[in-house]
């Protein structure tokens, strides 16, 4: 049998039986290269030609790469079919090689190997192992050529390469250090300066041998120059922690050992692993699809995200619309923004054969874009994307915290944070995504604010905490209020965490930052209690005795304590129930969800004409928060206005007519209830406002008693926790916005239908922990109605009823969920809804 060997690392170099038998010419380098790249799969004409001739657009490619693929085909004519061949089809052509012939498959083979002997405990072949994989990458992939696709192919090969030098010194701290350690980490950093996990293990290596500060600080100066202004922000506090962390304290496990349980002998409250450890030790499916950060397909942990927007942006929606089809028309949108095809249904057909081809493999689990009854839809394993591990993450870390485990909770929502600590759908700009980006941001706020919730438990709130333990939970608060800044609930988090230590100056910072960075985003009960905690720390330096009255000297023998403010979590769940005292009268209500709006005393007040109500609407839905005009004119329905702004001020002097024109009761009652005004938005164009009384408009009482309900829930007082969140979901009509059609009401609609079905999951989980099974039998019967192939839902149900005895309607809902799940995905229910019916079926087994 021959031997073949190909070398993409470095210059390409393709040697068979030991001779030279690269390509002479670039361009048949470059077709072999891509095909090498992508072994076993099927690569089209359209993607070859735009990776070797980038920026041409031949009339008949496919005729172009058939000719020119003469010299690769030349090339490996003399290797043994077995191990390399050639097919091609009208789609495209298709590079068999076998396992091995690659020095790319000997890297991630050495790598994927190293990692396993690691987690194992065997260090030191991990080391040779993972040295072997670095020494074969040196030099960065596919040197020999240029173009946007192979600089992409090479970014990406270098990150993986990156994970090699990491494990690596991961190994090299284990084993121990000595005094070559820092000078080897020093050549990683030559290639990977920017890596802050790298300059983090250089740091570390030094405090280990024992160096001084002397030594250390010129590290972090370089550190700083290298990682830059943003990147020394987002890193900066975390090296200055491994520089004063004492060399007594044992490194750190590798998180690919960590997830089968603490080391013996070492407590886990949380871990302090870098970002880059947890992410790149994750376990995850065979296919897997990231959709925080850039959108990524992965299979087998290896980038397969079909090259080019319009295959990446087909397959993102069909991701996030799995268990669905989506008709072509909406398909053509999402590919095609503002310039729909002529025939929709023939351009995603074709684009779908495409995509297809590049997502099959040869080893399961395959991946079909199909057309169904009512459009196209992608068959795919559950659960297959990583805001599914953020939510099983948030799950183990609620249900921890309800139990009062707050430091085993941390773990589980760290691990939440290092994925969702990147905006979701990066790159992906159609307005189709923009409701599902907000979901996704809905989800990971949960998450963090959970996260905040058992910091300040877990770290904050214990006297005995040590002061690096502290520092690193306010540093993690920090990160959260960064990544969601418009989330008051953090600010509060990270206010009273700052109080908590003593730290008041910095206390004070927050609700400064907070409210001139919110402005009339500043309501609800998060921003009620950051002012009382303002007024609290801002009282003794204000408070001046009276006039000639002298000092009242303490008591003898009594110490003056401060009291020490309750967690976030604990003072939102312990707040006063007692409803506030009545308005008086008349009475004004906004009901902007069932599409009433404006009533007095019962009595709706009539606007002037339909544009006019969806214009108020559309404000009232985002009140506190201000809206640009066109958007307002879109919301409205006016055809092509010349004048955004123009156009909105003839309907709100019309609203305001109508609102503050109906007699001097109703006015004076409906001005203090609502004010319509003009702000500026994020962008230089102006925007509108309106500003509601709080326990007026129903959409700002049902999201209150939510987030209320959500932190008691957090707390662990599951009673109280499920009677705000029933509360809010009765506020909530089945069908939102009635009347409203078009596609700014659509994204409202989506967004809503969203919120109430996260608070709904929120209220039967709450309802279990309480005991009230039977109010949550009929609140996840109404779920699984709406998200029928939602396997945990089932579950719950599932195991509620068989709480309830009612054995018979659990295995009835089995039965349903398996055959829904039949028909439209041709797979059965996963393992933990089998193993519930087993359990079921035989208690004893």
């Amino acid at each position: 049998m021959t031997t073949l060997r190909i070398r993409l690392f470095g210059s390409l170099h393709v040697e068979c039986d030991g001779r030279d038998v690269t390509p002479r010419r670039a361009e048949d380098g470059g077709l072999l290269a891509v095909l090498a790249q992508r072994p076993n799969e099927l690569v089209t004409a359209a993607d070859l030609v735009a990776a070797v001739w980038p920026g041409s657009e031949p009339l008949e490619p496919h005729r172009l790469v058939a000719r020119e693929l003469h010299g690769v085909t030349e090339a490996l004519s003399g290797a043994d079919p077995r191990l390399a061949r050639i097919d091609a089809s009208e789609a495209g052509w298709t590079l068999h090689l076998a396992p091995g012939v690659t020095d790319l498959d000997d890297f991630r083979a050495a790598l994927a190997q190293g990692q396993a002997d690691f987690a194992a405990r065997r260090v030191r072949m991990a080391e040779s192992r993972i040295a072997g994989a670095v020494q074969l990458a040196s030099r960065p992939a596919h040197e020999s050529f240029t173009g946007p696709w192979f600089a992409a192919r090479r970014q990406e090969l270098e990150g993986e390469v990156l994970t090699a030098c990491l494990a690596l010194a991961d190994a090299w701290l284990t084993i121990g250090a000595d005094s070559g350690l820092p000078d080897r980490i020093n050549g990683f950093l030559r290639r990977f300066g920017s890596s802050a996990a790298l300059w983090e293990r250089l740091v570390r290596a030094q405090r280990a041998l024992g160096e001084d500060d002397a030594r250390i600080w010129p590290t972090l100066r370089r550190a700083e120059a290298a990682l830059g202004p943003q990147g020394w922000q987002d890193h900066g506090a975390a090296l200055h922690r491994a520089r004063t962390r004492p060399a007594a304290v044992p490194m750190a496990p590798s998180r690919v050992a960590a997830l089968g349980g603490p080391a013996s002998g070492l407590p886990r409250p949380f871990s302090v692993t870098t970002a880059d450890d947890r992410v790149a030790a994750r376990p995850t499916p065979p296919l897997h699809f990231s959709l925080f950060g850039p959108f990524r397909a992965l299979r087998h942990g290896r980038d397969v995200t079909p090259v080019g927007a319009v295959p990446t942006a087909l397959l993102a929606a069909l991701v996030l619309s799995r268990g669905r089809s989506l008709p072509a028309a909406d398909l053509a949108a999402v590919m095609w923004p503002g310039r729909a095809p002529l025939d929709p249904e023939a351009a995603v057909r074709m684009e779908a054969r495409v995509l297809t081809s590049q997502l099959r493999a040869t080893t399961p689990p395959r991946a079909a874009v199909e057309r169904g009854p009512d459009g196209w839809l992608l068959d795919l394993p559950d659960p297959c994307t990583d805001a599914e591990d953020v939510d099983a993450l948030t799950g183990a870390g609620l249900r921890l915290a309800t139990e009062g485990r707050s430091e085993a909770a941390v773990d589980p929502l760290l691990d939440a944070w290092t994925i969702y600590g990147d905006r979701p759908l990066d790159g992906l700009d159609a307005p189709w995504f923009e409701p599902r980006r907000l979901e996704l941001d809905d989800r990971a706020a949960r998450a963090g604010r959970l996260l905040a919730d058992a910091l300040v438990d877990a770290t904050l709130t214990r006297p005995t905490t040590p002061a690096d333990r502290i520092e690193y939970a306010l540093g993690l608060l920090e990160g959260l209020v960064a990544r969601f800044p418009r989330s008051l609930d953090l600010r509060e988090r990270l206010m009273t965490g700052y109080h908590v230590v003593g730290d008041t100056a910095g206390a004070l910072a927050v609700r400064d930052d907070a409210r001139h960075e919110l402005g009339a985003r500043w309501r609800g009960r998060a921003a009620a209690a950051i002012d009382d905690l303002h007024t609290m720390l801002t009282r003794p330096a204000r408070t001046a005795p009276a006039p000639g009255s002298a000092p009242v000297p303490p008591a003898p023998g009594v110490a003056h304590v401060v009291p020490q403010p309750a967690p976030a979590s604990r003072a939102a769940a312990s707040a006063p129930r007692t409803a506030p005292a009545p308005p008086a009268p008349p009475q004004v209500r906004l009901s902007v969800l069932d599409g009433s709006l404006v009533a007095v005393d019962g009595l709706a007040v009539r606007l002037p004409d339909a544009t006019s109500r969806r214009m108020l609407t559309a404000l009232l839905l985002r009140h506190g928060t201000a809206v640009a005009d066109r958007d307002l004119v879109d919301a409205a329905g006016v055809p092509q206005a010349a004048d955004p702004s123009a156009t909105v001020d003839a309907l709100l002097a019309a609203v305001r007519t109508a609102l503050f024109g109906a007699g001097p009761a109703t006015t004076a009652a409906l001005a203090g209830a609502l004010t319509l005004g003009t702000s500026a938005p994020d962008g230089p164009a102006t925007g509108r406002v309106a500003l509601v009384r709080p326990g007026v408009l129903d959409l700002e009482v049902a999201q209150t008693l939510a987030a209320r309900g959500t932190a008691a829930l957090a707390a662990g007082l599951a009673e109280a926790a499920a009677t705000d969140l029933r509360a809010a979901l009765e506020q909530v009509p089945s069908r939102l916005l009635p009347g409203l059609e078009g596609d700014w009401f659509a994204t409202e609609r989506t967004r809503l239908g969203a919120w109430r079905d996260r608070t709904a999951r929120a209220c039967v989980d709450a309802e279990l922990a309480a005991g009230r099974t039977e109010a949550a039998v009929t609140d996840l019967r109404g779920l699984v109605r709406r998200h029928p192939l939602d396997e945990r839902l089932t579950e719950q149900l599932m195991t509620a009823l068989a709480a309830l005895e009612r054995l018979d309607e659990a295995l009835a809902a089995y039965a349903a969920l398996d055959r829904r799940l039949r028909e439209h995905l041709g797979t059965g229910p996963g393992p933990a809804v089998q193993m519930l019916r087993r359990r079921l079926l035989d208690p004893t087994g």
